[in-house]
């Protein structure tokens, strides 16, 4: 007995020590958040931290095309720890850090980036690149200057770039009246105009026996089925009749198949029609 007791406590030793170790091991992570409107518009893009173990101080810099996006306001999370934006949002790039006396744990949102995407914006996908920030004379030296814990010792942190991507802009005539549809027996999901060049683009059609309400999600996803990216339309923000919705993808290097689902709500959840699936490459 005293063995198997010995065995199991030496077990549980190496087991926990190999636990701490990958935790140990992993990088801190901070990253920059994804999404896309047209030109013209807004939009907030979250900066966040994963994998903290502690940070006394965490100083960083965000670079992006300024003839594309313009950045209007920068709105900290509640991290614990003292908050220093750049003193002007026209600096690009754009620096920030957060200090603290003693380790703060914080994992999730930094901070949320306002963008505004300039009306003379063309299509495409821009990238947000994140740095350690580098100083007033470009002399910091990442985990030295910036970026360590309570004790002096570097953070190593692993930087993860972000992007806005820029939809095509698409008019849809408004109808003054019903236009005339064939029989509808059951509601349907239709795949129109599909675009596979460096932007995926597709019109989804709604077939509907009553009229069109609910949620369209288009979901992309890559050759092992992970998600890469989602987008909804919600048929309530339209005023007009309309039965047909566009939907546009920008990064789609790595993509697979597209799925459309078409929903009563987010909440419940419950399918209006059987989903579509695009196998793209």
């Amino acid at each position: 007995m005293k063995k198997l007791l010995s065995g199991c406590l030496l077990f549980s030793i190496i087991f926990n020590l190999i636990i701490g170790f990958y935790t140990y091991a992993a990088d801190i992570s901070i990253q920059v958040g994804t999404g896309s409107c047209t030109a013209g518009k807004s939009i907030s893009i979250p900066l966040t931290i994963e994998n903290n173990t502690g940070f006394s101080n965490l100083g960083i810099e965000i670079e992006y095309d300024s003839d594309v996006l313009s950045l209007e306001g920068v709105s900290p999370g509640t991290t614990g720890a003292v908050f220093t934006p750049a003193q002007e949002l026209t600096a690009n790039p754009y620096n920030m850090s957060w200090d603290s006396t003693t380790n703060a744990v914080f994992n999730g949102t930094l901070a949320i980036l306002e963008f505004s995407v300039l009306s003379s914006a063309e299509a495409g996908s821009y990238p947000i690149k994140i740095s350690y920030y580098k100083g007033r004379d470009l002399n910091y030296t990442d985990g030295v200057d910036v970026n360590y814990d309570e004790n002096f010792n570097p953070l190593n942190l692993s930087y993860v770039d972000g992007y806005i991507t820029v939809s095509p802009t698409i008019s849809t005539p408004v109808p003054t009246i019903l236009p005339t549809l064939e029989p509808v027996t059951e509601n349907g999901i239709e795949i129109k105009n599909l675009d596979l060049g460096s932007i995926i683009q597709f019109t989804v059609k709604l077939n509907s026996v009553e009229a069109v309400s609910g949620q369209i999600i288009s979901a992309l996803y890559d050759d092992s089925g992970k998600l890469i990216s989602v987008q909804i339309s919600d048929t309530a923000n339209f005023d007009d009749y309309r039965n047909e919705f566009d939907f546009a993808f920008g990064n789609a290097e790595h993509s697979k198949y597209i799925k459309v689902m078409w929903w009563d709500n987010l909440k419940s959840m419950t399918p209006q029609a059987d989903s579509e699936c695009i196998t793209i490459n």
